[in-house]
């Protein structure tokens, strides 16, 4: 069987705090959230994995996009 992690499990597992978790939730952003109700909410450790595994960036990608954002932080 799947372990199951509530959010404060699933944010430490990912290294992020449970906020930044809640947001994801909010914005659609993050891995798969099962709700069975309001109070009773668990993420799959394997949905955990699906996830960060489409996350996944080659050096030169993470390069490319630091440098746009760093270039598009710079004044004209």
């Amino acid at each position: 069987m799947n372990e199951k992690l509530n959010r404060t499990e699933a944010a430490e597992y990912l290294g992020v705090s449970t906020e930044t978790l809640r947001r994801w939730e909010i914005e659609g952003k993050g891995p798969k959230l099962y709700r069975l109700s309001s109070r009773n909410l668990y993420y799959l450790v394997s949905d955990i994995h699906d996830w960060v595994e489409t996350k996944c960036v080659t050096p030169d990608d993470a390069y490319s996009e630091h440098k746009t954002n760093s270039e598009a932080a710079r004044p004209a």
